[in-house]
């Protein structure tokens, strides 16, 4: 069986040297550290990833606009199936209440405040 080469844009490209700089790294390891290195969903510690919850920041995120999730829920926050509410702690409900964008967020993912 051969693999077909998928040809990416640029703007894929581009992502993908995002996702490998030590930029991105760096977040990375921020966000373990405030996050306490587990999964925001179901608190496994195994195959952690780092999930975007908007691409409005995208090469400039806040860590509001990101989440720590363990390899499952990131493929089932993924999968074409109907998609739940997103289920955002209420300490993270409260950071997003002080700012416009975090607010706005909310509101499009549906919370009432």
């Amino acid at each position: 069986m051969v693999k077909k080469k998928i040809k990416l844009s640029n703007r894929q490209k581009k992502y993908r040297k995002y996702l490998n700089s030590k930029e991105w790294e760096e977040i990375r390891v921020e966000l373990h550290i405030v996050r306490g290195s587990k999964c925001e969903r179901c608190s496994s510690k195994k195959n952690l990833q780092v999930h975007h919850l908007t691409y409005d920041n995208i090469f400039n995120e806040e860590l509001e606009d990101l989440e720590l999730l363990c390899a499952g829920c990131h493929k089932s926050e993924h999968r074409p199936i109907k998609k739940k509410k997103r289920q955002i702690s209420f300490q993270k409900k409260c950071k997003m209440l002080e700012s416009k964008e975090g607010r706005k967020r909310l509101k499009k993912l549906k919370y009432k405040f």
